[in-house]
């Protein structure tokens, strides 16, 4: 599942996400996969990323969109 919050913003889109509630801020661009679903890029290789986590993804301050890794 994903979730969009607040008005949409144009792909490819460069932002900051996490997934662990500690983890600092992490570089990423997004894109549209297709209706469904958003790839997310970390500009990093992220560790231990499994399938079911949370991501959330921030423009600054602002919660833009979350979602259920695939």
């Amino acid at each position: 599942a994903r979730h969009r919050i607040g008005n949409p913003r144009p792909f490819p889109l460069h932002a900051k996400a996490k997934i662990r509630y500690r983890q600092v801020d992490q570089d990423v661009t997004l894109s549209s996969e297709d209706d469904e679903h958003i790839l997310v890029t970390f500009k990093q290789p992220q560790r231990a990323v499994t399938s079911g986590q949370i991501i959330a993804i921030y423009d600054g301050d602002e919660l833009i969109a979350s979602g259920s890794i695939q």
